[in-house]
Formats: structure tokens, sequence, C-alpha cells
């Protein structure tokens, strides 16, 4: 099994603004050809994961393709990987709390500070 970690502002788009641009997955796990891609998008409250999976094969005329994998497709395998989807969406939502309470205690810092200040 391999693990792919992609940087997260590919999952807010291009940075230029290309609306067309296709999101791509924040983080992948792999194991044979049954993937699993975990995808963030943003909500008013900050950023929401989801997780698929897909198997890839390649179709009569030798051209790769992607579907969901049906239930008899490696059950174990599917099993296994969602597993580490769910580690890796649990740790994604511990990273973006700790960033938040680091931005609630910035702001909090800083209205403290002004409150201190003499006025003139």
């Amino acid at each position: 099994m391999s693990n792919q970690t992609q940087a997260q502002d590919n999952a807010q788009g291009n940075s230029q603004g290309n609306s067309q641009v296709r999101q791509t997955p924040i983080e992948t796990h792999r194991d044979g050809r049954i993937t699993a891609a975990i995808w963030a998008n943003e909500g008013e409250r900050g950023p929401m994961y989801n997780a698929t999976l897909s198997y890839s094969y390649q179709d009569k005329e030798g051209t790769g393709a992607i579907h969901p994998p049906s239930p008899a497709m490696s059950l174990l395998k599917a099993g296994r990987l969602m597993e580490m989807a769910y580690a890796s969406v649990h740790r994604l939502k511990e990273q973006d709390r700790a960033k938040y309470v680091q931005q609630q205690q910035g702001q909090a810092q800083q209205a403290q500070g002004r409150a201190q200040q003499p006025s003139r």
C-alpha cells in the first residue's frame, strides 16, 4: 500500500482563478487497483472532507478507465483503504481545529493589547 499526499491548496482550486481546473484529491491511499481519495471542499465554517473509492482498469480497447468498486471486488482491501481514509480525515480535521484555536488566541491577544493601550 502506498500513501500519496498533495498540497491542500490543490483542493481549493487554482490560485489564478481558473474555474476550469479539475479538482484533485488532497490525499490518496492505494492498494492494487483500488484507490481511496480524500477531497476537501470549502464550506461556510471551513473545509469539509469526503472520501471516495474507485477501481482502475483497462477496457477492451486498452483505454484506462475508473469506476466505483463493486462489493465483490476485494472487500478487505476496500475496507482497509477506507480505514486509512477515515484516519486521514480525522487528522485533517484536528489540524483545522488547531489552526482555528491559534487564530482565536491571536485575535484575543490583539484585542487585549488594544484594550491595554492608554487612550489620548
